[in-house]
Protein backbone atom coordinates (compact mmCIF):
# COMPACT_ATOMS: atom_id res chain seq x y z
CA UNK A 1 0.00 0.00 0.00
CA UNK A 2 3.25 2.03 0.53
CA UNK A 3 4.17 2.40 -2.77
CA UNK A 4 0.57 3.08 -3.90
CA UNK A 5 -0.02 5.73 -1.91
CA UNK A 6 3.73 7.22 -3.38
CA UNK A 7 2.30 6.81 -7.11
CA UNK A 8 -1.08 8.50 -5.82
CA UNK A 9 0.86 11.28 -4.57
CA UNK A 10 3.16 11.95 -8.08
CA UNK A 11 -0.02 11.10 -10.13
CA UNK A 12 -1.71 14.75 -8.57
CA UNK A 13 1.53 16.22 -8.75
CA UNK A 14 1.83 16.86 -5.03
CA UNK A 15 4.66 17.23 -2.62
CA UNK A 16 4.51 15.66 0.44
CA UNK A 17 3.84 18.59 2.27
CA UNK A 18 1.30 19.34 -0.29
CA UNK A 19 -0.56 15.59 0.05
CA UNK A 20 -0.18 15.68 3.97
CA UNK A 21 -1.87 18.94 4.32
CA UNK A 22 -4.67 17.85 2.37
CA UNK A 23 -5.15 14.99 4.45
CA UNK A 24 -4.37 16.08 7.90
CA UNK A 25 -0.58 14.83 8.37
CA UNK A 26 2.61 16.22 7.98
CA UNK A 27 5.30 15.72 5.21
CA UNK A 28 7.39 13.56 7.45
CA UNK A 29 4.42 11.38 8.14
CA UNK A 30 4.08 10.85 4.36
CA UNK A 31 7.60 10.12 3.89
CA UNK A 32 7.03 7.49 6.24
CA UNK A 33 4.66 5.80 5.05
CA UNK A 34 5.24 5.79 1.55
CA UNK A 35 9.05 4.68 2.38
CA UNK A 36 7.18 1.58 4.54
CA UNK A 37 8.48 2.24 7.81
CA UNK A 38 4.84 2.99 8.88
CA UNK A 39 1.46 1.99 7.97
CA UNK A 40 -1.10 4.26 7.15
CA UNK A 41 -4.03 4.38 9.96
CA UNK A 42 -7.25 3.62 9.02
CA UNK A 43 -8.34 7.65 9.17
CA UNK A 44 -5.63 8.41 7.15
CA UNK A 45 -6.95 5.84 4.60
CA UNK A 46 -10.31 7.08 4.84
CA UNK A 47 -8.97 10.86 4.47
CA UNK A 48 -6.81 9.96 1.00
CA UNK A 49 -10.23 8.40 -0.25
CA UNK A 50 -11.79 11.10 0.83
CA UNK A 51 -10.11 14.12 -0.45
CA UNK A 52 -8.13 12.48 -4.03
CA UNK A 53 -11.27 10.58 -4.76
CA UNK A 54 -9.22 7.18 -4.86
CA UNK A 55 -10.34 3.97 -5.44
CA UNK A 56 -10.05 1.99 -1.58
CA UNK A 57 -10.07 -1.21 -3.03
CA UNK A 58 -6.90 -0.53 -4.84
CA UNK A 59 -5.36 1.63 -2.54
CA UNK A 60 -5.26 -1.61 -0.20
CA UNK A 61 -4.81 -4.50 -2.50
CA UNK A 62 -3.58 -3.01 -5.96
CA UNK A 63 -6.83 -4.39 -7.70
CA UNK A 64 -8.73 -2.03 -9.69
CA UNK A 65 -8.55 1.52 -10.65
CA UNK A 66 -6.61 3.86 -8.47
CA UNK A 67 -9.92 6.50 -8.81
CA UNK A 68 -13.00 6.23 -8.26
CA UNK A 69 -15.21 7.11 -11.78
CA UNK A 70 -17.27 10.60 -11.01
CA UNK A 71 -19.44 12.67 -13.65
CA UNK A 72 -17.77 15.04 -15.71
CA UNK A 73 -18.87 18.22 -13.52
CA UNK A 74 -16.92 16.62 -10.27
CA UNK A 75 -14.43 15.46 -12.56
CA UNK A 76 -13.49 18.92 -13.95
CA UNK A 77 -14.05 20.88 -10.44
CA UNK A 78 -11.18 18.22 -8.85
CA UNK A 79 -9.01 18.71 -11.65
CA UNK A 80 -9.56 22.89 -11.27
CA UNK A 81 -8.96 21.83 -7.44
CA UNK A 82 -5.83 20.24 -7.77
CA UNK A 83 -4.44 21.90 -10.37
CA UNK A 84 -4.95 26.06 -8.55
CA UNK A 85 -4.28 24.87 -5.26
CA UNK A 86 -1.64 26.38 -3.65
CA UNK A 87 0.11 27.56 -6.98
CA UNK A 88 1.49 30.55 -7.59
CA UNK A 89 -0.36 33.37 -9.69
CA UNK A 90 0.79 32.27 -13.25
CA UNK A 91 -0.59 32.47 -16.84
CA UNK A 92 -2.18 29.60 -16.29
CA UNK A 93 -3.60 30.27 -13.41
CA UNK A 94 -4.76 33.64 -14.25
CA UNK A 95 -6.12 32.10 -17.40
CA UNK A 96 -8.20 30.06 -15.93
CA UNK A 97 -9.40 31.94 -12.83
CA UNK A 98 -11.00 34.53 -15.78
CA UNK A 99 -12.32 31.67 -18.15
CA UNK A 100 -14.51 30.63 -14.77
CA UNK A 101 -15.56 34.08 -14.03
CA UNK A 102 -17.39 34.12 -17.08
CA UNK A 103 -21.28 34.13 -17.75
CA UNK A 104 -22.11 31.11 -18.36
CA UNK A 105 -24.44 32.37 -20.79
CA UNK A 106 -22.17 35.89 -21.42
CA UNK A 107 -21.29 36.76 -24.62
CA UNK A 108 -17.38 36.09 -23.93
CA UNK A 109 -18.05 32.75 -24.47
CA UNK A 110 -18.60 33.34 -28.36
CA UNK A 111 -15.71 35.81 -28.62
CA UNK A 112 -13.31 33.07 -27.21
CA UNK A 113 -14.94 30.27 -29.45
CA UNK A 114 -13.93 32.69 -32.63
CA UNK A 115 -10.34 33.65 -31.41
CA UNK A 116 -9.85 30.15 -30.64
CA UNK A 117 -11.23 28.42 -34.08
CA UNK A 118 -8.99 31.38 -35.77
CA UNK A 119 -5.76 30.01 -34.22
CA UNK A 120 -6.72 26.93 -35.31
CA UNK A 121 -7.44 27.60 -38.52
CA UNK A 122 -4.33 29.15 -39.21
CA UNK A 123 -1.69 26.62 -37.50
CA UNK A 124 -4.06 23.93 -39.76
CA UNK A 125 -3.25 26.27 -42.55
CA UNK A 126 0.69 26.59 -41.86
CA UNK A 127 0.81 22.83 -41.62
CA UNK A 128 2.56 21.22 -44.35
CA UNK A 129 0.39 19.19 -46.52
CA UNK A 130 1.04 15.36 -46.96
CA UNK A 131 0.79 13.67 -50.64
Amino acid sequence: MNERIKNLRKALSLTGAEFGERIGITKSSVSTIESGRSNPSEQTIRSICREFGANEVWLRTGEGDPFLATDQDAELGELVRTRLLNRPMDFRRELITALLRFDPDGPEWQVLETIVRSVSESLDAEKPREE
